[in-house]
């Protein structure tokens, strides 16, 4: 082989390591930062304005992994926000922080990317935000995307108990009782034993 062209593919080696190099180790480490300077950040939290800059910090790095697992986290730390009777917010708090992560979840997944190995566990927990953003704080309009994720959930799984008893109960406090109670029928038909069904 002639000289030139050895010289010529092993540049191209090279190029391909650094590439490699960048896009597996160098994104996903700076990405892992990004995290975990967030976490620190949220301990000085005082308005949405200050969450959703420092979670988006977080969620612009680019990187091959990673976006799922600070989406996960997110989702889990605005439910816990929303949801906490010890310590209430207001309506248009929570309706903000859900709408900022539903923007960044629909943007992560337009392509169709999993948010992570468990599809349907996101889809139920994203559904579960806007039901509580719904019910509890009457934006009636969550409902319905609630609805919308609850049914994405059991397309992508079935029979998943927790996205037919959230659709159930969503039925029943809309007062769409037909549909309520076909569900339950649905649900007694796999599991016969179920209490929680209304």
């Amino acid at each position: 082989m002639h000289p030139m062209i050895k010289k010529i593919i092993a540049g191209v080696i090279i190029v391909c390591v650094c590439v490699g190099m960048y896009w597996g180790v160098i994104l996903p480490y700076i990405k892992s930062k990004a995290f975990i300077s967030m976490l620190y950040s949220f301990r000085e939290v005082t308005t949405v304005e200050d969450f959703e800059m420092f979670a988006s910090r977080a969620l612009d790095v680019p990187s091959p992994v990673g976006q799922g697992e600070i989406i996960r986290f997110l989702s889990n730390e605005i439910l816990n926000i929303i949801d906490n009777k010890d310590r209430p917010i207001t309506g248009e708090v929570a309706k903000t922080l859900v709408d900022y992560l539903d923007g960044k979840y629909k943007e992560y997944t337009e392509n169709g990317t999993r948010a992570y190995s468990s599809e349907t566990q996101q889809l139920f927990i994203m559904g579960q935000l806007h039901y509580i953003v719904g019910a509890k704080y009457e934006y009636l309009d969550h409902l319905t995307a609630a609805e919308e994720y609850y049914k994405k959930c059991l397309e992508v799984s079935p029979t998943r108990p927790q996205c037919l008893t959230a659709l159930q109960v969503l039925y029943y406090v809309t007062n769409r009782d037909a549909e309520a109670n076909a569900l339950k029928e649905r649900i007694l038909s796999y599991w016969p034993t179920e209490t929680l069904v209304r």
